[in-house]
């Protein structure tokens, strides 16, 4: 039946109208909310993603840690370097269970890993350590590539470490995140509240699910006071019901408000005076939902801003305290390297290290005397950040904290010192941003371990070398390969006819980006990346080749060549020479192998065996710079040499004249001919030099008075045009 009167239909349409209000307003506030709970899902994935990739990257650190630890185990290096598999696989089974790995291959640098086949292939193996997630037996990995050297590159142990539910479990406690580790290719990921995060490239995923059971609950909890608030509008009149919409929709709009700033990540109290006590609870309700969504979002900064093992910040966390600095304040950054938090590591474990580099930052900061953000930045790094205006107030603050660093630290079970080295970096005048300014101070760092004061200053120019050290790295592999290194030929003539007895083979690289590269520049380099034996090889081969060339043309000289520290220590560089020498049909009598007395001194022992089985090959053997290092006469006794080549410095002195320059060399070539060793002296340059040598009865000499360097054709060139002689000058 239709309403007859005034009143009843108003109070009919008041009541529809405040129906359809209620309605409308709970579709606004259902819409924000869902809009809300999703925009907060993206913000909880993508800073979970964050957190999760830290949380992975510092339990590969960890674990990196431990693996290079056991390779440092002489016994297994032995057991690897022998090549028994079934001693591999039994030492592979102790040692990975020992630091909790749940599968251990062997990766030689030739040959199939044990035990074969390995369930994974990576891209290169040219690093000291890499962190590779895949899939073994269709369970994910996380598997830790450290090299293993003895000393030089034998290969690389594998260790693998199962991504579990517990490792999952923690994870998602640490995130506030579900997660599970999966190899699907991103379909069926399409909800707001999943995420892929990529682990490296071998396929493996970790599916990220945000927990929006908070915001349901909310939500839920909205829509019955909404439900409930509609009941009182409908018993009463009219009017009252005109009016009562009025003082819901209102809050309701405000609700809706609050909503949009939550969204937004804005989580403002919620104000409402005259609403409801219905309306009151929901934003109440609403209010706790942001509080604990501004908690999580706090603690997942916390996790992202500082280190958990010392609570001082992170590189992140530093960096972002730096920057809430007033532009243009000057600043001092610190960068604290302490090199024996690894050996403790190494020792105490992991742990004990943490608790070290924490009692250093208490320390720092105690001698430190004024305001200042402390921070770490590395295994073995802390970084200071604090106003000064000049370079010697910095200095200043770095030896006071390096003599705080040097009393010893109590550490269970004993008692530790830490050396440190310091590097500094100053605001303007090495950089503006925190960035530039920890990324400098870092590369004083490599002049810092090298002074006695240990603690530098950045000097304009570091960058740039240590970027030309890593250009250079980068493009020797290419040269070894695309005949980018040559060998120059300096000749050496004997001083009783003046003969061409021989020459000594000198490395030369023209690089057409870096332009000429000095061997002292790029040999050191090879060593460090472990490419001095290829380079070796490559020297070894180049000269054998061309002694070969030069012998069919008639040019019948004995060929020197210089090794390094690391060739002395490889125990295979005897039996690869013996297959060179055969190749090219040299006699071994006519290759001279010059090696330092400075890196034969570097384990003596070891590089005596070696000295010992090139001799039996029949190759003579020299030492190079005689005098210029700490000579053992006892060692230089047990060696088996054939020839002293007296270091150029001391000749040089001779053509300064005075009687102590002529008297070293003296001893040294009366020391040679009573253990019957040829004395060959480099670095002649003039006549004022030749003729004492020539007195002293030195037997050859090389250096620019009787020739430089020269490419193979140029010294065949000169050879024909002297017919293998050099004129002597007149006495």
């Amino acid at each position: 039946m239709r309403p007859r009167t005034l009143a009843s239909r108003f109070a009919l349409l008041s009541v529809l109208l405040l129906c359809f209000a209620l309605a409308a307003s709970a579709l606004i506030v259902r819409s924000r909310l869902r809009e809300a709970a999703d925009a907060h899902a993206q913000a909880e994935l993508a800073r979970g993603a964050l957190l999760i990739t830290s949380l992975l990257e510092q339990r590969g650190e960890r674990l990196v840690l431990a693996a290079r630890t056991l390779a440092a185990d002489y016994g297994l290096r032995e057991v690897m370097a022998l090549g028994d598999a079934a001693s591999i696989l039994e030492a592979l089974r102790n040692h990975g269970a020992r630091i909790g790995a749940d599968r251990a291959w062997w990766l030689p640098r030739s040959g199939e890993p044990i035990p074969s086949p390995a369930p994974f292939a990576p891209k290169s193996l040219d690093e000291p350590s890499k962190v590779l997630y895949t899939l073994i037996e269709g369970r994910p990995h996380q598997v830790i590539l450290v090299e293993l050297r003895a000393p030089a590159r034998l290969g690389y142990l594998a260790l693998a470490y199962a991504l579990d539910e517990t490792t999952a479990e923690r994870l998602s406690a640490l995130s506030g995140l579900t997660v599970r580790f999966t190899a699907a290719d991103g379909e069926g990921t399409s909800a707001a509240h999943e995420r892929l995060l990529p682990l490296g490239d071998g396929g493996l995923h970790a599916l990220l699910t945000a927990d929006l059971e908070s915001l349901s609950s909310a939500f839920r909890a909205a829509e019955r006071q909404i439900l409930l608030l509609a009941l009182i509008p409908l018993i009463a009149a009219a009017f009252a019901a005109y009016r009562l919409s009025l003082r819901i929709t209102r809050p309701l709009e405000e609700l809706a408000a609050a909503a949009d700033r939550i969204a937004r990540g804005e989580f403002e109290p919620i104000a409402l005076p005259d609403a409801p006590t219905e309306v009151h609870a929901l934003a109440e309700r609403m209010a706790s939902m942001g509080r604990s969504l501004a908690e999580r979002e706090a603690r997942l900064a916390e996790l992202a801003y500082s280190d958990p093992a010392t609570a001082l910040p992170s590189r992140a966390g530093f960096i972002a305290r730096l920057n809430a600095r007033s532009a243009g304040e000057p600043l001092a950054v610190l960068l604290c390297e302490m090199p024996p938090l690894r050996e403790i590591a190494a020792t105490f474990g992991a742990a004990a290290a943490d608790r070290a580099i924490a009692a250093s930052a208490s320390r720092l900061k105690s001698a430190l005397g004024r305001e200042a953000t402390l921070a770490r930045v590395g295994e073995q790094m802390l970084a200071l950040g604090f106003a000064s205006a000049s370079e010697d107030e910095a200095l200043a603050v770095a030896f006071a904290l390096l003599a705080a660093l040097r009393e010893p630290m109590p550490l269970d079970p004993a008692p530790v010192w830490l050396e440190a080295q310091i590097g500094i970096a100053l605001a303007p005048a090495h950089g503006r941003d925190p960035e530039t300014l920890l990324r400098r101070a870092e590369a004083a760092l490599t002049l810092a371990s090298a002074w006695p004061e240990r603690c530098a200053i950045y000097q304009p120019g570091l960058e740039e070398r240590r970027l030309r050290a890593i250009s250079v790295l980068g493009a020797l592999p290419s040269a070894l390969t695309d005949g980018g290194l040559e060998l120059h030929y300096q000749p050496q003539v004997r001083l009783a006819d003046g003969r061409v007895a021989g020459v000594e083979a000198l490395l030369r690289w023209q690089d057409p980006r870096l332009g000429s590269i000095s061997p002292s520049e790029f040999v050191p380099l090879a060593e460090k990346a472990g490419l001095s034996q290829a380079l070796t090889r490559h020297v070894l081969s180049l000269a054998l080749a061309e002694a070969r060339r030069w012998r069919a043309e008639g040019v019948a000289i004995e060929l020197a060549l210089n090794l390094s520290a690391l060739d002395l220590l490889d125990q295979s560089l005897p039996a690869q020479l013996r297959t060179l020498l055969a190749e090219h049909a040299i006699e071994p009598e006519r290759v001279t192998l010059e090696i330092t007395e400075s890196a034969a001194m570097r384990d003596p022992e070891r590089s005596g065996r070696v000295f010992a089985r090139l001799k039996n090959l029949g190759v003579k053997l020299a030492i190079d710079d005689f005098g210029s290092g700490y000579s053992s006469l006892a060692q230089l006794r047990q060696w088996p040499v054939d020839e002293l080549k007296l270091d150029a410095s001391h000749v040089r002195a001779l053509s300064a004249g005075g009687p102590r320059a002529e008297a070293i060399l003296a001893a040294s070539l009366e020391l040679g001919r009573r253990l019957g060793l040829r004395t060959v002296a480099e670095g002649v340059e003039d006549a004022a030099a030749l003729a004492p040598l020539k007195r002293l009865g030195c037997d050859r000499v090389q250096g620019w008075l009787v020739a430089p360097a020269m490419p193979a054709a140029a010294f065949r060139h000169w050879w024909r045009e002297r017919t293998g002689r050099w004129p002597l000058p007149a006495a």
